[in-house]
């Protein structure tokens, strides 16, 4: 998933806007199916910092994190999150 630098922006945003919407086009399905906007603003405020915290949040799962949470965990620490 291509998670991009967010220097200066949202992380939801940046979390919507880069990888969400890349990794929809790949698959041929709508955003949502990636990850929903409140699973994006949750993670905008609960900060996981682990994979296994990821599993904590409304709307992840074991599917989610296997295929998207190590990159996750990435835009969220090198955003100060």
């Amino acid at each position: 998933m291509g998670f991009g630098d967010v220097s200066g922006r949202n992380l939801g945003s940046e979390l919507a806007s880069t990888g969400r919407m890349a990794e929809a086009r790949r698959h041929g399905v709508p955003a949502f199916r990636i990850l929903t906007d409140r699973t994006l603003k949750t993670l905008a405020t609960s900060h996981p910092a682990t994979t296994e915290a990821l599993l904590a949040v409304p709307g992840i799962g074991s599917s989610t994190v296997a295929k998207y949470g190590t990159n996750i965990c990435r835009v969220l620490r090198d955003n100060g999150a």
